[in-house]
């Protein structure tokens, strides 16, 4: 008789064991970074996925910003052009480590056939939807130049029309938009940034200056 109790009672006690648990579950991630999906803790590979909700959250003004601030990449900026840091995961070194690795905008590939860093200011941050890390096996599929890894950006389709600006210190400006109209056999969106300052320090002898202007725009169908 005594027996039976002990077995009544151990299971009631496992009860809230098991309810606080499934409580404290997470949502699964499902990466798609190399187009079969699967869940994160089953990956074979290490990844970092951040969605617009992440992007807006860190305050970033750019897409550089983002990635510096917010994931593991290791940013140097790039003494011949400021718009194209060169950016390295695993690694690789600041030095060539861009080289090793692959960005892709909606699946096509940002890599240069000169081998110089990949210009990522063109991308408007307001219009992304979300950006896959990948690292180690799961860059295969990018092929040559993705020994390091892969960073996937996908870009959102806009639907509705907004407007975006902000001014700082020495003369910064940003503004961005995105508009957009779905369809039932289609959908067709645009998006636009402008960031620029008139630089923190004087001209040099020669009268140049480190103020910058950068303007892109995006338009799909």
């Amino acid at each position: 008789m005594h027996f039976y109790y002990l077995i009544i009672v151990l299971i009631i006690s496992l009860l809230p064991i098991s309810t606080v648990a499934a409580d404290n579950l997470m949502d699964p991630v499902i990466v798609t970074a190399t187009k079969v999906k699967t869940k994160d803790t089953k990956a074979t590979y290490a990844s970092e996925i951040y969605y617009r909700d992440d992007i807006v959250q860190s305050g970033a003004r750019s897409v550089i910003d983002f990635l510096n601030q917010n994931t593991s990449a290791v940013i140097m900026s790039n003494s011949g052009n400021r718009l194209t840091p060169k950016i390295d995961i695993r690694g690789f070194g600041t030095v060539d480590g861009f080289k090793n690795l692959v960005i892709t905008v909606n699946g096509r590939r940002m890599n240069n056939i000169d081998s110089s860093p990949q210009d990522l200011s063109s991308i408007p941050i307001n219009n992304i939807k979300r950006i896959e890390i990948t690292k180690g096996s799961g860059s295969v599929m990018f092929g040559d130049g993705a020994q390091s890894g892969s960073i996937q950006i996908y870009t959102r389709d806009s639907t509705e029309t907004t407007l975006e600006g902000s001014a700082g210190n020495y003369g910064q400006q940003n503004q961005a938009f995105s508009t957009g109209l779905s369809e039932e056999k289609f959908i067709i969106s645009a998006s636009g940034l402008h960031s620029g300052n008139t630089g923190y320090s004087d001209d040099d002898p020669a009268g140049e200056s480190n103020a910058s202007d950068v303007r892109s725009y995006q338009f799909k169908l």
